[in-house]
């Protein structure tokens, strides 16, 4: 199941407040979506100094690859230690991450940081004005990339391993 075109109406003591139309097709349960989110500050005593827990808002690993996407109402609306952080994963792990700016399911604009050969290890777009069809072409082009540069060597074996480990959680 997938909430795709559903009605929302949210009430309170019998008086409808808001009726709207959503659709969010990898949330299965609005209820356990909207009353399931981690309290992260409650481990932010493992860490030291003024680091903690972020979350990720989505992400996906092709053949070895790993695109993270962090969606952002403003330009405003992140912070340098997001920043530093995708600087790091670009330069020690390899990771691409794409900052998109604008309403939802309106992007306005991009940031991306992707590793590379330079000294410095990283680059970096700069604020590049965007509207939706060149979103999907950044993310169409990193598909093609890690499509034509697999990491890879033996799907099936990790597909057996990953029965392996998925077995151990549920015996």
């Amino acid at each position: 199941m997938s909430l795709e075109n559903v009605i929302i109406t949210v009430s309170r003591k019998g008086k409808n407040l808001e009726k709207f139309a959503a659709n969010y097709p990898n949330i299965r349960s609005l209820k356990g979506f909207l009353s399931g989110e981690w309290d992260l500050a409650a481990f932010d005593s493992c860490f030291k100094g003024r680091n903690r827990l972020g979350d990720v808002d989505a992400s996906i690993e092709l053949n070895g690859h790993t695109l993270l996407i962090e969606f952002k109402g403003a330009k405003n609306g992140m912070n340098k230690g997001q920043v530093l952080k995708a600087i790091r994963q670009a330069k020690y792990s390899q990771i691409v991450t794409i900052f998109v700016f604008g309403k939802r399911n309106e992007p306005e604009g991009y940031l991306k940081i992707e590793p590379d050969d330079s000294e410095k290890g990283f680059k970096s777009s700069g604020y590049t004005l965007a509207d939706y069809d060149m979103i999907c072409d950044q993310f169409r082009r990193w598909a093609a990339y890690a499509q034509e540069n697999n990491l890879v060597s033996s799907k099936s074996e990790e597909w057996d391993e990953v029965s392996q480990v998925m077995q151990g959680l549920y015996s």
